[in-house]
C-alpha cells in the first residue's frame, strides 16, 4: 500500500502547479489536505461503532470490516479521477478560450517572475542540488513528527484523558479533526492574501511544538486536555496547508516533480519514527510525558528552521512578476 500511495501527494502537488498560480496555491493545498481531518471526523465515529458493535457481522472480525469499509471509498475516488481529470487546462472542455487564457497568461507570467528572481531551478538535478530543498526536506520531517504522533495516537491520548469506551472516543476525536479542516482553510486563505508564507509555516508549527510540550505536564486530563489536543491539531494542520507553497515557489518543471517528492519522501519517514519512538517511550517510561516533550522539540526545532529561508520581500517578487509581464509576447 505505501508503494503505492507514495507518489500521490507529490504528484497533486505538481499538478496544482498546473493549474493554479503561486499566489492562489495555499488555499487549493488547504482545500486537498482538509481531507485529511474530515476523514478523522467521519472515520472515528465509523471506526469506533465498528469496532465496538460489529462482531460476527458477515463472519468478518472487527478490523476486517474496518479495513473493508473505509478502504472502498479510495477506489471508487481513483475510478472518478481517471474518468473526470484532466491533465491541464488545455483538456478542459468546461473552459471557454478566453478562460483557458487566463489560466495559461497567469501561469507563464509565474514562470517568468522566477526566472527573474533567480528563484527557480527547472532540471531534475537541481532539486538534489538545492540547499533549500534540503532545507525542507528536515522542515518537513520534524512537521511529519507531531503530524504522524497524532494520527496513530489520538484514540490512545483520548483513552487516557477522556473516556475508555471506543464510540465516545470516536466522537471525541471528531473535535480536533473539525476544528482544524476549518482552521486550515482559513489560515491559507490568509497566507494567500498577504502573500507570506515563511512566518505561517514557521508560527503554525511553532505553537504546535508549545501546545505538545504543555501537554506532557502531568495532571492534563479530560476536557482541558482535548482542548490542548485540539489546539495542537489545528496547527499542524495549518502547517501542513501552507507549506506546500514553499517548494513550488523555488521548482519548475522536472525538478518540481522530483523535489515535491523527494521532501514528501523524506519528510514521510517520520511515519516510522514517530510512532516506534512514541510506543518506545511510553512502553519504557510508563507514560506520555517525554514522548510529548521529544515531539514538542522537533516542531520547535523545524519552526526555527522555516525562518532560515531566505525571505523574499514582497515588494522585489511583484517587480519581478511586472519585469516578467513586459517580457511577455
Amino acid at each position: 500500500m505505501g508503494v503505492v500511495e507514495c507518489g500521490f501527494f507529490p504528484g497533486v502537488m505538481l499538478y496544482f502547479t498546473f493549474w493554479y498560480p503561486r499566489h492562489r496555491r495555499a488555499r487549493v493545498v488547504a482545500m486537498l489536505i482538509s481531507a485529511n481531518p474530515l476523514s478523522g471526523v467521519f472515520a472515528g465515529p465509523v471506526s469506533g461503532w465498528i469496532l465496538a458493535r460489529s462482531h460476527g457481522l458477515a463472519n468478518l472480525r472487527p478490523w476486517q470490516l474496518l479495513f473493508l469499509v473505509e478502504g472502498l471509498p479510495s477506489v471508487l475516488a481513483g475510478i472518478a479521477t481517471l474518468v473526470y481529470l484532466v491533465d491541464g487546462p488545455a483538456q478542459a472542455h468546461w473552459l471557454n478560450d478566453d478562460e483557458r487564457a487566463a489560466i495559461a497568461g497567469d501561469l507563464e507570467l509565474e514562470e517568468h517572475a522566477k526566472r527573474r528572481e533567480g528563484a527557480s531551478a527547472h532540471r531534475l538535478r537541481d532539486a538534489f542540488r538545492s540547499g533549500k530543498v534540503w532545507l525542507l526536506c528536515l522542515a518537513f520531517f520534524g512537521l511529519q513528527m507531531g503530524n504522524y504522533a497524532l494520527a496513530f495516537w489520538l484514540p490512545q491520548i483520548l483513552k487516557d484523558t477522556l473516556t475508555r469506551d471506543p464510540w465516545i472516543i470516536g466522537l471525541a476525536s471528531t473535535v480536533p479533526w473539525g476544528a482544524a479542516a476549518i482552521a486550515m482553510v482559513i489560515y491559507a486563505h490568509h497566507s494567500d492574501r498577504t502573500g507570506e508564507r515563511r512566518w505561517h509555516v514557521a508560527l503554525g508549527v511553532g505553537i504546535a511544538g508549545v501546545t505538545l510540550a504543555i501537554g506532557g505536564i502531568p495532571g492534563i486530563a479530560g476536557w482541558p486536555g482535548l482542548a490542548l489536543v485540539t489546539c495542537t491539531t489545528m496547527a499542524i494542520m495549518c502547517t501542513q496547508a501552507v507549506f506546500w507553497s514553499l517548494p513550488t515557489a523555488v521548482l519548475s518543471g522536472a525538478a518540481a516533480a522530483a523535489g515535491i517528492a523527494w521532501i514528501n519522501s523524506v519528510g514521510n519517514l517520520a511515519g516510522y519514527v514517530s510512532p516506534f519512538l512514541v510506543g518506545r517511550i511510553r512502553d519504557t517510561t510508563g507514560a506520555m510525558t517525554l514522548a510529548y516533550f521529544v515531539l514538542g522539540a522537533s516542531c520547535l526545532l523545524t519552526s526555527a528552521l522555516v525562518l532560515a529561508l531566505t525571505r523574499q520581500k514582497k515588494s522585489a517578487r511583484r517587480k519581478a512578476e511586472l519585469d516578467a509581464l513586459e517580457r511577455i509576447p
